[in-house]
């Protein structure tokens, strides 16, 4: 097997609760240990990260002029030598394989990046069980055949393997959204070259879901965030037509119309569950909380940048 220099790059805020299980499968990976080098950036943290971080025999790095992980993975990107790029997050475990099933891709010329598996990190509170339920972080279903088709697969870079060179044709990490710069990424890559992405399923990496309800929150309103920013970048004469055929307040109202739907159903079902069973089915209680919780979440932050950034009504397109 050829093994090329791969350069990991991990984004890190706040992240003294992982860091240390992430940095260690990293370390124990079954790979060259000359073959690779393992790059964490602090994106200004004001926990113990920088401390753990800088105890273990890897690059740390600074990034504090913007808050966010895109940008620090940028700054990691500018310090790489490898010439392939392997991102995962400060809260990831990486199989040890990750990295030999990882770099098999490039073996294809034509592929530039990469997607790997995402499996939950040992989910024991009820968050983190429902979350493993969810499977939201399936990167399979990002590379369906007609997202495909139409060069709309997603890499998330969770788990995900670019080569280098891509960087200089089309840009770095748009380093001033807090989500969906990822996806922006994977639009450039089939829209603007010639290269392909891929899913490489063995390739994998374990991920700590969410332990709070706070976390939680702030995970779903980013989604939210990045599912509206992505809409208005790339959906500009879908979003004018449905404005020419419906109007400017339309979109918006289906939007709210479904989130209330939604919503309503959730509680009905909360009502009645509780009671027929007198509050017996826990589980089943509070996972239909939960739902409702994380759809209003994502609704809240679709809401709130799209005000923030005078994004017009009509791009609050249906749910595809």
């Amino acid at each position: 097997m050829v093994y090329p220099f791969v350069s990991v790059i991990v984004p890190a805020y706040n992240a003294e609760k992982t860091m240390s299980l992430c940095i260690e499968s990293l370390i124990s990976q079954d790979y060259p240990k000359d073959k690779y080098e393992i790059i964490i950036v602090d994106n200004n943290s004001t926990d113990e990260t920088a401390e753990i971080i800088k105890s273990y025999s890897v690059t740390y790095l600074l990034e504090d002029k913007i808050q966010t992980s895109y940008a620090a993975r940028n700054t990691g990107i500018r310090h790489a030598k490898g010439e392939i790029l392997a991102f995962t997050d400060a809260d990831c475990i990486a199989d040890k394989n990750w990295l030999k099933e990882g770099v098999k891709a490039f073996a294809d010329s034509t592929i530039a990046a990469i997607s790997g598996n995402m499996l939950p990190y040992k989910p024991e509170t009820w968050i983190e069980l429902f979350q493993s339920k969810q499977n939201v972080l399936n990167h399979a279903i990002l590379f369906s055949e007609s997202r495909l088709r139409t060069k709309a697969a997603s890499i998330a870079t969770g788990n995900a393997f670019f080569r280098k060179m891509i960087f200089d044709k089309v840009g770095f990490f748009y380093d001033q959204w807090i989500g969906g710069a990822d996806t922006d990424m994977s639009y450039k890559i089939q829209r603007e070259t010639d290269f392909k992405l891929a899913y490489f399923p063995d390739a994998i990496v374990y991920h700590k879901h969410r332990t709070s309800l706070k976390e939680l929150w702030k995970q779903y309103v980013r989604y939210g965030q990045s599912d509206i920013m992505i809409r208005y970048k790339y959906h500009w004469e879908k979003a004018e037509k449905l404005k020419a055929d419906s109007g400017q307040f339309k979109p918006f109202y289906w939007r709210i119309r479904a989130t209330i739907i939604q919503a309503s159903l959730e509680l009905v079902k909360i009502f009645l569950l509780f009671l027929i069973t007198g509050g017996k089915y826990k589980t089943e209680l509070s996972e239909a909380f939960l739902n409702l919780y994380i759809k209003t979440a994502h609704f809240y932050g679709s809401c709130k940048v799209a005000i923030k950034n005078k994004i017009p009504l009509h791009f609050f397109l249906p749910q595809e």
